[in-house]
């Protein structure tokens, strides 16, 4: 068995609840991911329970893609929470690099959350990375690449 199958078991098996403060352009893809490989989603983004909805789960997912306001002080307090728990935290930083607002709430939750794992494409990283640079929406800017390819 390799090592993706043990994986695959194991979540199975546990069947991990996993709360997703996440954008209403891929809600239905990430519960739906999340259900066909083993898991149990959850999508809670109102400030007034996303730390008693953290304490229930196995993993938090933290995704920038359709950012307000309101989602900034949720995502900020399920991290803290999930952080004093002990749970994971995954980040998806979508489209920073694109704006003030998208550049700002990134750094405020480096900074204020510790994250397990941080997806995204390279112009995401490399603004994360070296804090400069642009992106044109969610797709990946390969000016982010020197001619060596590597970051610049």
């Amino acid at each position: 068995m390799n090592p993706f199958e043990n994986i695959l078991s194991a979540v199975r098996q546990k069947r991990p609840l996993v709360h997703f403060i996440t954008n209403y352009v891929t809600v239905n893809d990430c519960a739906n991911m999340t259900l066909a490989l083993g898991g149990s989603p959850i999508m809670a983004d109102d400030l007034c329970e996303v730390e008693q909805i953290v304490g229930h789960c196995s993993a938090l997912v933290l995704n920038i893609g359709t950012l307000s306001e309101r989602t900034v002080q949720s995502m900020l307090a399920a991290g803290k929470e999930a952080n004093r728990l002990g749970r994971p935290v995954v980040f998806d930083p979508v489209g920073v690099g694109a704006s003030r607002f998208r550049n700002e709430t990134a750094a405020m939750l480096l900074r204020e959350v510790r994250f397990d794992v941080i997806k995204g494409n390279i112009s995401e990283i490399a603004y994360l990375a070296e804090g400069f640079g642009t992106t044109k929406g969610v797709d990946a800017n390969l000016d982010a690449l020197s001619t060596e390819g590597n970051l610049r």
